[in-house]
């Protein structure tokens, strides 16, 4: 009995210097780039399936990612600046992660960081298989000078992968679009056909804005006068 619980102590010990192993140093940032987690923040809460895609990548590397995570849950909205961070940090730990790089691709967009924004989330889209996200990757593609390519991305965008409320914010950041383009009766074309729809009363409000701004684009109106529709 002494043997066995000899051995199973010495696969233990192995199971922990291979861990070890795998919490690799960050890839590209360095220490002080990196935010502090408190100490009672875990990755406990998070839901199940974010858990499960973090399995891959060991115990302990797991858990430190999954606390940057978690940080990122619980600052994106009041303090999007150190979500940010906290994104960049678990990216730079777990690059191949779906989710991680969905976040790294969120809090870039809400900083205003549209390029890094755009290669985020086309990483997620690519490591996910799906085409969530499309509308803030399109508006992100817009940011960078490029609405041709949002356009362009919102027509490749399969109907089927898209929910309602994913297809709404879509067209009105195409409509953005063919109004950054010049393609001002396109633009409210669009907005009216959406405007005809089964809309919630936010909704219609928010088509009814992006129709003002269309209006006074085409009147010759200074963008930067014109307050901006952004996805939701």
């Amino acid at each position: 009995m002494a043997q066995d619980r000899y051995e199973r102590e010495e696969l233990r010990a192995q199971n922990r210097s291979r861990e070890a192993g795998r919490m690799k140093p960050h890839n590209r940032l360095g220490e002080a780039d990196v935010p502090d987690v408190p100490d009672h923040i875990t990755s406990a809460a998070l839901p199940a399936w974010i858990k499960a895609q973090l399995r891959g990548l060991g115990e302990q590397n797991g858990e430190l990612v999954g606390r940057h995570l978690a940080m990122v849950f619980e600052y994106l909205e009041d303090v999007p600046e150190l979500a940010y961070k906290h994104a960049r940090a678990a990216a730079d730990r777990a690059g191949r992660v779906a989710v991680v790089r969905e976040y790294a691709g969120l809090t870039s967009y809400y900083t205003g960081r549209y390029g890094e924004a755009v290669r985020e989330l086309r990483t997620y889209q690519r490591l996910a298989g799906d085409k969530h996200h499309a509308a803030i990757l399109a508006d992100a593609l817009r940011g960078i000078g490029k609405p041709a390519d949002a356009v362009e991305l919102a027509a490749a965008s399969p109907a089927e992968q898209l929910d309602q409320d994913e297809a709404f914010e879509l067209a009105i950041v195409v409509a953005g679009a063919r109004g950054d383009m010049g393609q001002f009766g396109v633009a409210r074309a669009g907005l009216e056909r959406l405007s005809r729809g089964r809309l919630e009363e936010d909704q219609s409000e928010r088509v009814a804005q992006a129709l003002e701004r269309i209006d006074a684009l085409a009147a010759g109106a200074d963008p930067a006068s014109q307050e901006y529709v952004e996805p939701e």
